[in-house]
């Protein structure tokens, strides 16, 4: 039973008071500190406190850096107006209203390769081994059949004989088949009518639209992130 677990003994009920007086200690120790961190610390002259100060400040800005590389880290960004965390490519903040300034985006330049000739320039070639330019020999010119003999290739060739077409048998005419009467057209039948299913009322929507632009909100946010207008 419950009475009889060691843990409800005057001695463990005393320690549990100790604990609780010592913790409310180290929370005011805490409390001055802060206290003489923000509005006195100009004035202390105590080189071990003015150290533990300059401490405090550097771990505070590795602390600011490390939040700004999980937002950077889960596409996010802090409004400039309330300092809520939004969407990092919103115009307008969903909270305030805010417009947010806009980010630079990196630009890649790509490095130029030295030498590169450029497209559809043909490279130059010089002759760096001092050689001369070789005349050119002139073209070759065949020469011309005498006539007296005539051409030794046109007088082998014999004219074919006109091949005979062959004969096309005629094909007997068609004989007229007798003409039928037009069947009259059937009659249409008439559509059957169906029922149209009623229309139900849509349910409750989680998202609502901006009233100007038409950009879809999740529903209870206050102003529209794309142009800002209160929703």
């Amino acid at each position: 039973m419950g009475f009889f677990s060691p843990k409800n003994t005057p001695e463990n009920a005393v320690k549990a008071q100790i604990d609780a007086k010592l913790a409310f200690i180290n929370d005011k120790y805490t409390e001055i500190g802060r206290y003489v961190k923000l509005r006195m610390a100009d004035k202390i002259e105590e080189p071990e406190v003015k150290n533990l100060i300059a401490q405090i400040d550097a771990t505070l800005e590795e602390l600011k850096n490390l939040n700004e590389q999980l937002l950077t880290i889960r596409g996010m960004k802090l409004c400039s107006g309330c300092g809520h965390e939004i969407p990092v490519n919103m115009a307008f903040c969903p909270n305030c209203g805010t417009k947010q300034p806009e980010m630079a985006q990196p630009v890649y330049q790509q490095p130029a390769q030295g030498g590169a000739v450029p497209m559809g320039a043909q490279p130059v070639i010089q002759n760096s081994q001092g050689y001369h330019n070789h005349p050119v020999s002139p073209a070759y010119t065949q020469p011309q059949a005498n006539p007296a003999y005539g051409n030794p290739a046109q007088q082998n060739v014999q004219t074919a004989a006109p091949i005979p077409e062959p004969a096309v048998a005629q094909t007997a005419a068609p004989i007229p088949q007798p003409e039928t009467a037009p069947q009259p057209a059937p009659m249409p039948q008439p559509a059957p009518v169906i029922a149209e299913a009623p229309v139900q009322e849509p349910a409750n929507s989680s998202f609502v639209f901006c009233s100007q632009c038409g950009h879809k909100e999740p529903a209870g946010v206050k102003f529209c992130s794309e142009c800002g207008m209160k929703l």
